[in-house]
């Protein structure tokens, strides 16, 4: 079903990186695991209800025509205002998975601009490496178009599994050399059993775009599978393929072609809710309030129970019921838009939002309360800033929020600027000891499976937790003074250097004549020079310093003097120095 969502602009520049041409990962990055409770958002500040749902993930819409206004010019670039940001953002915000939806080329680009396809398909992979780069650690996954198996959603024109499945090789590379961490999902297909000019039955579609070469280049199916009239449980077979239960047929296509590791996931599925609106092509789908609400749990639960390749389900919709635009204002010229009856949420006049609260359905109030299956949560305690030895004890710990108890856990790190590597797999430690490198700045993160074969996230970004390895101590030495001092007192400067915390202070002791006892001076100072005034003329002095990094690395004072001055008596009776520097303190 064609959707559209419409967002308020934000704004942030960035560096546009040269064009990388396509290529073939060595393996998909998705696996299936636990079950991920999503939903479609049109307006991003309703986010907050996402969260009082108890779900985990977001899927918002992103425009290209609004994002790349030429070749090159992106919406984030100088600082201006754009959607990309915005709804990153808002995700971040409420610690929600992200799933962004993209399609839409502008017409410099195709011609024509709306649903149609791209001309060159290199343009949609140099801004999809554009946006990947822009929002890299902020972007679970990409969803590439909508729907390409309807004519209406591939510009009018006979659906093209082949030419959908060379655009997902031509943006697939481009989008993990832009975050490699961000998985890449086909465009949830409409479910049909049709073969004319307007729609392509989805199973063929899956299946030609297998044989166009689609395998190895999306780590995700996206599937909607709307429930159309019938309860979740429904077989498809009964329904022409018309049920929620299609993604079963779905997958069976997928394992067939040798790609049953890889996960589904239902980008859209929902049912029409009835209302006071005729729509001929549609009125045999709808169901009552408490129906809707009851499939939408039961449909949940079905998947939870049977389905262990199904990754995560997204709620068609969240917040369309609610929507200014949706509803055609100002004017409320689009009311009886299907798209406002799949909603979760409604207001009676959209067009006038400042006096019209939103009202929940009770589908919201169903899947708010519905248990879910909630994987459990692990991190890498926080670290030292700085480590003082090569290798260090890193530790985690997690929560098991499902009552099963955390089987194992994986630990993750990288280097700075770097891509996330596996360290540990499935191990049962909490703990273990880190071989690193001298001045590298390492980031680690963690995930924990329980007993019921829930497997958390990572958080991504930088991770949990960073540090880096300074096990060298710094260097000092005294600053050559003046040969001579008019004065029994006189300025000793020092120096040093340290990479790559730092040197925080420096310690520095002075004796009387060569057989004297060293005695401290100055302990812990942060300056570089200071009046010794302790001088006597007539009579000779030594110094020395060592220096404290920020790691809390310090080198032990020299054996020997790095200074020394002799003191004689004036003509004016006053003091005469001389100091000599035989060495330097390393």
């Amino acid at each position: 079903m064609l959707v559209r969502w419409v967002l308020p602009v934000l704004i942030v520049a960035m560096a546009i990186l040269p064009p990388q041409s396509a290529r073939r990962a060595a393996s998909a990055t998705a696996r299936a695991g636990p079950l991920g409770y999503g939903v479609s958002v049109a307006d991003l500040a309703n986010s907050a209800y996402v969260s009082d749902l108890g779900f985990g993930y977001m899927k918002v819409g992103l425009s290209w025509a609004r994002s790349e206004f030429s070749k090159g010019d992106y919406a984030w670039n100088g600082g201006r205002a754009n959607d990309a940001d915005n709804i990153a953002n808002a995700a971040q915000g409420r610690n929600l998975q992200l799933l962004i939806r993209v399609d839409g080329a502008p017409a410099w680009e195709n011609g024509v601009g709306g649903t149609a396809p791209p001309s060159n398909l290199n343009d949609f992979g140099d801004f999809l490496y554009a946006l990947a780069s822009h929002l890299r650690g902020k972007v679970t996954a990409y969803e590439i178009w909508n729907e390409p198996n309807l004519a209406s959603e591939w510009g009018g024109g006979a659906p093209d599994p082949g030419r959908y499945a060379q655009m997902l090789q031509a943006v697939y590379g481009r989008i993990k050399a832009g975050d490699p961490n961000a998985l890449v999902v086909t465009a949830g297909l409409a479910t049909n059993g049709e073969h004319g000019g307007f729609a392509l039955d989805d199973l063929d579609f899956i299946q030609q775009m297998y044989n166009a070469g689609a395998r190895g280049y999306f780590d995700v199916l996206g599937s909607h599978p709307y429930g159309f009239a019938y309860p979740p449980e429904y077989d498809p077979g009964a329904a022409s393929g018309l049920a929620f239960r299609r993604a079963e047929q779905q997958y069976a296509v997928m394992a067939a072609n040798g790609d049953g590791g890889k996960p589904i996931w239902a980008t859209e599925f929902g049912w029409l809710l009835d209302t006071g609106c005729d729509w001929p092509d549609r009125n045999w789908q709808k169901v009552g309030e408490p129906t809707q609400a009851d499939y939408l749990v039961r449909a949940f639960n079905y998947a939870l129970a049977n389905w262990s390749w199904m990754g995560a389900m997204f709620v068609f919709n969240l917040d369309f019921g609610a929507d200014y635009y949706q509803a055609g204002c100002p004017g409320n010229t689009n009311m009886c838009n299907p798209m406002r009856y799949y909603s979760l949420t409604y207001r009676d006049n959209p067009c006038s939002p400042g006096t019209n609260a939103i009202k929940f359905r009770l589908a919201y109030s169903a899947l708010k309360s519905m248990p879910k299956s909630l994987p459990p949560t692990a991190a890498v305690a926080s670290l030292a800033t700085y480590q003082r030895t090569i290798s260090f004890t890193v530790s985690w710990s997690g929560t098991d929020r499902s009552g099963t108890g955390i089987q194992s856990y994986d630990v993750q790190y990288k280097l700075a600027g770097g891509n996330w590597q596996d360290w540990l797999t499935q191990t049962t430690a909490m703990s273990a000891s880190f071989a690193g490198g001298q001045g590298q700045t390492y980031y680690f993160q963690s995930r924990a499976t329980d007993n019921a074969g829930d497997v958390g996230t990572y958080a991504g970004g930088n991770g949990d937790a960073v540090t880096t390895v300074d096990a060298i101590a710094p260097t000092s030495s005294m600053v050559s003074l003046s040969p001579t001092q008019a004065r029994t007192w006189f300025r000793v400067a020092w120096q040093g250097s340290d990479s790559p915390s730092g040197i925080a202070s420096s310690d520095l002791q002075f004796k009387e004549g060569s057989s004297g006892a060293w005695r401290s001076w100055l302990t812990g100072t942060t300056s570089t020079s200071s009046l010794f005034l302790d001088g006597t003329a007539g009579r000779t002095y030594y110094f020395r310093v060592r220096a404290t990094d920020n790691a809390g690395n310090v080198r032990p004072f020299p054996s020997s003097s790095s200074a020394w001055t002799s003191t004689i008596a004036g003509p004016d009776g006053g003091g005469l120095s001389k100091l000599h520097f035989p060495l330097t303190l390393r």
